[in-house]
């Protein structure tokens, strides 16, 4: 969940979070989630469909194409027609979590002339923003019928027609099953790259040029003394990967070793 505009970071950090557990990310923001209406665990796609603008740039095309082997097949330009489905999904998204009621949403009509702007009567935190969004999640896979795909096997086996039972009646009837990666894997594959500095103070680090410097550690620093040998000598610079909406953590890139996390 992000205010940021959409862009190809944003598109990699979503599916970063598509991936893995997404009812684990969710406790991030202290939303309880029914576990068993999502995959026990993040699988990867062979093929995915999206929005042109996000998943053209070069980052996407980059960690989708050329690491996690997943096809991007996007509809050509200016033909929204032939991308139903994501169209779709924004219209379901406004649908379960109500969002005209939601304080502070903008009306689809806009607003007359002199009306005040209803942004000013925005009151959710992102921590709610993102509870009413999870549970909108949470109600589809549950109670959304879907017909394409619901076959005589499934009806005979008195299997309901939503999305969470149908995609289990399938792995637990020999299909193939998706394939999976690890997490240290995605970071390398997804998260957005930058490079952090060792000084004295510790791990310096900072997502983008005018933001505030925040210092980290880890327990290859301290058990290799990095922060006396930066005062001494100094300082020098480490590639790192990192979460634009979780300043909490950044992971280090270790040449033969998996992303060591490095904590405030």
């Amino acid at each position: 969940f992000s205010w940021l505009p959409p862009s190809g970071e944003l598109f990699c950090q979503a599916l970063y979070v598509a991936f893995t557990s997404y009812p684990a990310y969710c406790l991030r923001f202290n939303v309880a989630l029914d576990k068993a209406a999502f995959p026990e665990r993040g699988v990867l796609c062979s093929v995915l469909r999206a929005d042109r603008q996000e998943s053209m740039s070069i980052l996407a095309e980059t960690a989708l194409v050329e690491t996690l082997k997943i096809t991007i097949a996007n509809p050509p330009p200016a033909r929204p027609d032939l991308n139903a489905f994501v169209e779709r999904m924004h219209q379901l998204m406004e649908q379960y979590t109500q969002a005209g009621a939601i304080p502070g949403a903008t009306p689809k009509g806009g607003r007359d002339r002199g009306e005040a702007d209803p942004k000013h009567k925005a009151i959710l935190t992102r921590a709610e923003f993102a509870s009413v969004c999870a549970r909108a999640a949470q109600y589809h896979n549950r109670h959304a019928t879907q017909k394409r795909g619901y076959t005589k096997e499934m009806m005979a086996d008195g299997v309901r027609p939503y999305p969470i039972d149908m995609w289990n009646w399938h792995l637990s009837h020999g299909a193939s099953t998706p394939p999976t990666i690890s997490e240290d894997e995605l970071r390398l594959s997804l998260l957005p790259r930058g490079t952090a500095k060792v000084t004295r103070k510790g791990i310096e680090f900072k997502t983008k040029r005018g933001a505030p410097e925040r210092y980290y550690s880890c327990e290859t620093a301290l058990r290799e003394r990095w922060f006396e040998l930066a005062g001494i000598k100094a300082p020098w610079k480490i590639h790192v990967r990192y979460q634009t909406d979780r300043a909490s953590t950044i992971w280090i890139l270790h040449k033969e070793r998996k992303p060591e996390p490095c904590t405030l």
